[in-house]
């Protein structure tokens, strides 16, 4: 299972908002009770996930299998999400168990199984080019989130298809 280091970022706010009937079915599947938010981190490196090992999907948003501070949590990537941006959804409450801030960083791991490693070159190219150096931009600055949730987003991703 690989070790990925991720700094944490404050969000939209909107996970509580549109997730909760994704956090009730993760209720359900785990036998515990799903925190309504989410705990949003940042890679320095893509990390692509493979949609057919995710635990759950509901339409666009799929969750995957891993462990944050020894705990089990779900893993939350969405169609189009940039590979190096992570929903960490748990009945922890980890800002205040573990009392993080934004730019804390933390250890995030997801079982191999879980991670294409065969990517094409281009889409790791694509992904440089436009992340590298700005990972934190997602959530940090709006107009590069609306630009990379536009029009340009959608005809990258479904270039690397």
């Amino acid at each position: 299972m690989p070790e990925l280091s991720g700094i944490v970022c404050s969000g939209r706010g909107r996970a509580s908002l549109e997730r909760c009937h994704d956090v009730a079915r993760l209720s359900a599947l785990s036998g515990r009770s799903i925190f309504p938010g989410s705990l949003n981190l940042v890679t320095r490196r893509p990390v692509f996930l493979d949609t057919r090992a995710a635990v759950y999907c509901n339409g666009m948003w799929c969750y995957f299998a891993g462990q944050l501070a020894g705990k089990p949590v779900f893993v939350n990537r969405w169609v189009g999400s940039p590979a190096h941006v992570f929903e960490i959804f748990s009945d922890t409450h980890f800002r205040s168990e573990l009392g993080l801030h934004d730019g804390s960083v933390v250890h995030l791991c997801i079982a191999d199984d879980n991670v294409v490693t065969d990517v094409p070159a281009l889409r790791k190219l694509l992904w440089l080019l436009i992340w590298r150096g700005r990972e934190t931009w997602f959530y940090r600055r709006e107009a590069y989130y609306q630009l990379m949730t536009g029009k340009l987003r959608h005809r990258i991703w479904q270039a690397n298809q």
